[in-house]
């Protein structure tokens, strides 16, 4: 691949946020917000998290003409530029109406170059590398469309832009599959746990369910209803605990280290998403050993989208502070 920089201002980009059309003031005075579905969807980062599944925050024509500078066309990259998350790449997707931009992140369009490609290339190690370059080292980490605008990004052909976006999207044809195949595996274990633990249908030593043949129910205190004869209610932390991440330094980072330094945003609903995340070489000596994950490890998120969780599916993954292991 060619390794000649330039920067995004330089390669005819477009980029522009929540404020483009004018000052926060004006926009108390012109834009409207509600939840019914009116003209456009105002996508917030929220809504990309949630895998723009809604529900959504809507806002009227008046408004989203206030915003048209920040109107979002499907395929567009959107990054997110303030607070935990920041440094999160999304691709907007085509929700069949039309959408703008909501706070706390950036559009960006890369003049008449292939979008796709960009959308990975700011997803590798690379790609967070220079956004991370970039984020102030305030109590709000955050980055600027001006600093933004200077990043200097690699001057590779078209041609070969779409070879390797044709590449990475097929692949990720087949991760999106296998996405939806967990998706109705998780659906029937769903159905399973009510049938054994809400309905408390399990089968018997008969192999017939449990309560609808006459099982045994007794009264609980604790949980003021009846369960199964001989079953108890314990405290979770009875059996199990949640032991925390580790505060890594920003200033270890590198490009491509060996190690993934797993957060809160590579948690997502169900799945560990590595894509994206800081690495380093060289393991802190004061590491504690429960923060070197294994395969099969289960995480849970402590702060910002409290309890989404998610399996360990990968080695050489380290734990950072706020996201918990069981």
């Amino acid at each position: 691949m060619n390794k000649k920089q330039k920067t995004i201002l330089e390669r005819g980009d477009y980029v522009t946020d929540y404020v483009a059309n004018g000052s926060f003031k004006s926009l108390k005075d012109n834009v409207t917000y509600n939840k019914n579905k009116d003209y456009a969807i105002l996508l917030r980062l929220v809504d990309y998290t949630k895998g723009f599944n809604g529900p959504f925050t809507y806002v009227d024509k008046h408004s989203y003409d206030f915003l048209k500078k920040s109107s979002v066309q499907p395929g567009d990259i959107i990054i997110s530029n303030v607070g935990e998350n920041v440094g999160t790449v999304f691709k907007a997707p085509d929700l069949g109406q039309p959408m703008t931009l909501g706070p706390n992140s950036i559009l960006v369009r890369m003049g008449n170059e292939d979008a796709a490609f960009w959308y990975y290339w700011f997803n590798s190690s690379e790609g967070q590398f220079k956004l991370k370059s970039i984020v102030s080292s305030s109590a709000q980490p955050k980055f600027n469309k001006t600093s933004f605008r200077e990043l200097t990004v690699p001057d590779v052909s078209i041609l070969q832009q779409r070879k390797v976006a044709s590449v990475l999207s097929a692949l990720d044809d087949k991760i999106e599959l296998n996405r939806k195949i967990n998706i109705e595996l998780e659906q029937m274990a769903r159905t399973l746990y009510d049938y054994w633990f809400v309905q408390f249908d399990f089968p018997d030593a008969n192999g017939k369910p449990y309560k609808s043949s006459g099982g045994q129910m007794a009264y609980n205190d604790q949980l003021k209803r009846n369960i199964p004869a001989g079953w108890s209610a314990v405290k979770l932390n009875d059996f199990t605990k949640i032991v925390s991440g580790f505060p890594f330094k920003s200033s270890t980072y590198i490009e491509d280290g060996r190690y993934k330094v797993i957060t809160i945003k590579n948690v997502k609903s169900g799945e560990l998403d590595s894509s994206g995340a800081d690495t380093i070489d060289d393991v802190p000596k004061n590491l504690p050993d429960n923060c070197r994950l294994d395969v099969g490890d289960l995480l849970v998120s402590l702060t910002g989208n409290v309890g989404r969780m998610a399996f360990v599916t990968e080695y050489d993954l380290l734990l950072n502070q706020r996201v918990g292991k069981l």
